[in-house]
């Protein structure tokens, strides 16, 4: 997530205060309109679920990049289901996974529903 006034911690700080993890907190009236997760392969089908359900009701975000995380078809089928619902993202961004075709006929049957999508980049994703 973007946000020029969040405070990056190094490890000494995260050593210190054990038991929290920082978290990205959002003032009222600001929205947070890209999400990079890409280079991210250590997130599992159950994250995706999560970013799906965001999916389903954020209606700020407009960039969404999970290029080289290592996705599988199962996950492109549950971050299809977020998309499908979704009508702000206009960017998704899915480039150097392991989709292959299922995941990519997951991906484009969301075109159908989604009408504000203007760029899906699914390349090197092992598509015949």
């Amino acid at each position: 997530l973007e946000d020029p006034t969040y405070q990056v911690y190094d490890q000494d700080s995260l050593r210190r205060n054990a038991g929290w993890l920082p978290t990205l907190q959002i003032g009222l009236g600001k929205s947070v309109q890209t999400v990079r997760l890409n280079n991210n392969p250590e997130v599992t089908i159950g994250g995706y679920f999560v970013l799906s359900q965001m999916l389903s009701y954020i209606q700020g975000l407009v960039s969404l990049d999970l290029s080289f995380s290592n996705l599988k078809a199962a996950d492109a089928r549950v971050l299809a289901l977020g998309l499908s619902k979704n009508h702000s993202v206009q960017e998704f961004r899915m480039r150097g996974n392991c989709i292959g075709s299922e995941g990519a006929t997951s991906m484009a049957e969301v075109l159908r529903s989604n009408e504000t999508l203007l760029l899906v980049d699914l390349r090197m994703n092992s598509i015949k």
